[in-house]
């Protein structure tokens, strides 16, 4: 109990500090607005409010840890030291990379989620051209839209809809180079900066057509650990299935080549 007070202190010390910023910034920002660019020292509104989602997020958490209800809502976790290997089927999930690639890294997100696009724009693109693009790694995507992210299933539908025509991993991109602003009229301009056939891609957003597939990725995230966004599970392919362990949460670049080279390097 002691340490969840002295934890409790720090972020309510961190966000005391965050709400300084945000005041301090009012002025930086006004100077942002009408086409100019911004000054040093500020933070733009959409920063205040990644960081805000954080503190919600922490908020979670430490409720989390002391008993409180937060019914299904997930957090982002430290990564998890797991005593035995977990298997899931390669069937489910968009594939990026190397069908017969040894490894395989599933990862679980959501479009709305500040960690998922902090692992999107300094990962994500590092390990494709270091591992998927030299055909070492399978890339598997997987939805895990979070129920306090109020646009984050749509964004999963879209980006489905999108894989019907062949286009999911330009969607995805382009998804979160717009997250958090995922609201109905940012994701049909998704659709249509992609050249979808939009009444195709309209007809099938507003269906139940992927519905069942997307529970399907919260489940299986559920039944093996995984209780935060973003989850990669990494490991081997073994009869059409990935053997391997979890990496929870936006860890940064080393880590996963530390653990992709480890697997590569492991004589079974």
């Amino acid at each position: 109990m002691k340490f969840l007070h002295r934890k409790v202190g720090r972020w309510m010390f961190y966000a005391a500090a965050v709400a300084t910023m945000l005041i301090a910034s009012q002025a930086a920002q006004a100077a942002c607005e009408g086409g100019g660019s911004c000054g040093g020292g500020g933070i733009t509104a959409r920063q205040g409010d990644a960081i805000l989602q954080e503190l919600h997020e922490i908020k979670l958490l430490l409720q989390q840890q002391g008993g409180g209800n937060v019914g299904n809502m997930a957090v982002r976790m430290p990564p998890l030291a797991l005593e035995k290997p977990i298997s899931i089927s390669l069937k489910a999930g968009a594939k990026l990379g190397n069908q017969h690639a040894k490894l395989a890294l599933v990862e679980f997100t959501d479009y709305q989620c500040p960690y998922c696009k902090r692992f999107y724009e300094s990962t994500f693109g590092k390990l494709k051209k270091q591992y998927v693009d030299t055909g070492k790694l399978l890339y598997v995507g997987r939805n895990l839209p979070l129920p306090f992210h109020q646009y984050a299933r749509a964004a999963a539908k879209a980006a489905e809809c999108a894989g019907d025509q062949g286009r999911y991993w330009q969607a995805h991109d382009a998804l979160f180079a717009k997250s958090p602003d995922l609201d109905k009229a940012a994701i049909e301009s998704v659709a249509q900066a992609l050249k979808l056939n939009m009444k195709t891609f309209n007809k099938c957003a507003a269906s139940a057509k992927h519905d069942k597939a997307i529970e399907a990725d919260i489940k299986k995230a559920s039944s093996i650990g995984i209780d935060g966004t973003p989850s990669f599970l990494l490991g081997r392919i073994e009869k059409g299935k990935v053997v391997g362990h979890l990496i929870v949460g936006a860890q940064p670049l080393a880590e996963f080549q530390k653990q992709i080279e480890a697997l590569l390097h492991k004589k079974k």
